[in-house]
């Protein structure tokens, strides 16, 4: 009988050929984070992220603010690999995009297509050979301290009677354009500007910002009705900081939150665009050039050196010999921040003027050798660098 067994080397072939080898694909190589910026544009890479960016929590890793800086629509690039970790294979990310400063921070373009929407042509004013503006400084109401609340209130109310009918009558001597400045220390605050400051303040920092933010809005409803058209600026003062130092930007300040819902409002309510109001919240600097009539007014909450109102006029000439700010035209230069009415010619045709405080009495700056002033709120009229029909409203006692 012969032998059926397979040879070695049939055997060999009938078996399965080995398994290959498996490869594992070289994972792709973290990028670099790092930021590159060219004036208002540039590109972002994260480091490594779990799930998706949080754009704005990076913007503030970079030290950028969420407010200014956006992420350009179709640049985003994503980086993703495999990776251990303690509950195994884990997929990694980071990302790359084209950044862009925004053009105009926190407005939304649906308020101003609703704006459109509802606009209706106004009545024409009767026409004045030579239009001029009328100017409201409203200037350190500093709500919620110095006295309360409801002291300021009281104030405030009993000062709009006197407003509108200065209005009307400048409107009457032909003043076309109103121009409401609103020029820091509108809130109180409590860090500590002051001692005791805290302990004096009777409302919370929101509530604070709720009732300015209401008068505000308030006053530029009375007003600018009777006006062809309105600017509105407002201005960051020391009282308003959102800490006791910088830690943002000097204008990330709670003056300008509560202008920024007055602004809101206006906007979404239809009236800004009804009466031609515009506004001028600055967010890159502490001073706003406004153009009036022919005349250029510079607003300043006065904060920009300490000391008495002589430091604020040496600031002027010093920033009017560098030409910042638009601050060598300016025919008027209009600060608060030092309570009492002070006007100053500094030369021909370059006025100094320290609107005074609707607020209380300030015992810190009695305390300081700045006496008390009487609440009140500076108006005035201008045309071609020139002014005149100056008045402080005062308030007036409530029946």
């Amino acid at each position: 009988m012969g032998d059926d067994r397979p040879s070695l080397e049939q055997f060999n072939a009938t078996r399965p050929p080995a398994p290959a080898s498996r490869r594992t694909a070289a994972a792709t190589p973290p990028w670099s984070p790092s930021l590159e910026l060219n004036e208002g544009a540039g590109q972002l890479t994260t480091g490594v992220v779990d799930g998706d960016p949080d754009w704005d929590s990076i913007f503030r890793h970079w030290n950028l603010d969420p407010a200014l800086w956006e992420v350009l629509p179709g640049s985003l690039r994503v980086n993703a690999w495999e990776g251990p970790s303690q509950d195994g294979p884990t997929i990694y990310r980071q990302y790359r995009a084209n950044v862009v400063r925004r053009t105009r921070p926190g407005v939304e373009v649906d308020d101003a297509l609703r704006a459109v929407a509802r606009w209706r042509p106004r009545k024409p004013a009767p026409e004045v050979d030579d239009p001029s503006a009328w100017v409201v400084a409203a200037a350190d109401w500093q709500v919620g301290g110095h006295g309360g609340h409801e002291a300021f209130l009281d104030r405030f109310r009993s000062t709009l009677d006197g407003l509108y009918a200065e209005a009307r009558k400048a409107v009457k001597d032909g003043a076309r354009h109103l121009v409401i400045a609103y020029l820091g220390d509108q809130v109180e605050g409590v860090h500590g500007n002051y001692s005791a400051q805290t302990f004096e303040a009777d409302l919370t920092v929101r509530d604070q910002v709720r009732v300015v933010r209401q008068c505000e809005t308030a006053l530029v409803k009375l007003l600018a009705p009777l006006f062809d058209r309105t600017t509105v600026v407002a201005i960051a003062g020391n009282h308003g900081r959102n800490a006791p130092k910088v830690i943002t930007t000097p204008e990330d300040s709670l003056d300008l939150m509560a202008a920024d819902g007055m602004a809101e409002a206006l906007n979404e309510s239809g009236m800004a665009d009804r009466h031609a109001i515009e506004f001028v919240i600055p967010t890159e600097t502490a001073v706003a050039p406004v153009h009036a009539a022919g005349s250029q007014l510079l607003l300043a909450h006065g904060d920009q050196v300490a000391g008495s109102a002589d430091k604020v006029r040496d600031w002027w000439r010093k920033v009017s010999f560098t030409r910042w700010g638009d601050a060598d035209v300016a025919d008027v230069l209009l600060t608060g921040h030092r309570h009492h009415l002070r006007i100053e010619e500094l030369a021909v045709g370059r006025w100094l003027m320290v609107a005074p405080t609707l607020g209380g009495e300030s015992r810190w700056f009695a305390d300081g050798g700045g006496g008390t002033s009487m609440p009140g709120t500076l108006t005035f009229t201008t045309r071609r660098g020139a002014w005149w029909g100056l008045e402080v409203v005062r308030p007036t006692e409530q029946p």
